[in-house]
């Protein structure tokens, strides 16, 4: 589900990391930027278990597309301070929509 982020900090958005997000996430800082099959391969997982955690970690901002290999996302972790600045601008950006509302 979306994140709406209108009423969030970056401290609610990563406080969202149950273990099994946060496995994905650091699996992305070790292996560097891949596929969702890729990286289940890698973990000897199946891809419908990763997928749906890289999903939701993009949503989060933790996670990016970066490019495309054969069909399929390649995705990235965001370093800490990229992420904070992310979850920063989405903020803004729903909250500015706000703001000119009131107006």
């Amino acid at each position: 589900m979306p994140i709406d982020f209108r009423n969030e900090t970056f401290d609610s958005i990563r406080g969202r990391l149950d273990a099994d997000r946060e496995f994905i996430l650091q699996r992305f800082r070790i292996f560097g930027p891949c596929t969702t099959r890729q990286l289940a391969e890698s973990l000897g997982m199946d891809v419908l278990s990763v997928r749906p955690r890289v999903t939701e970690l993009c949503q989060m901002g933790a996670v990016e597309l970066v490019d495309r290999h054969d069909h399929e996302g390649v995705y990235r972790a965001r370093m800490e301070g990229d992420w904070m600045m992310w979850v920063a601008r989405e903020i803004q950006r729903a909250t500015s929509g706000e703001q000119m509302m009131l107006l």
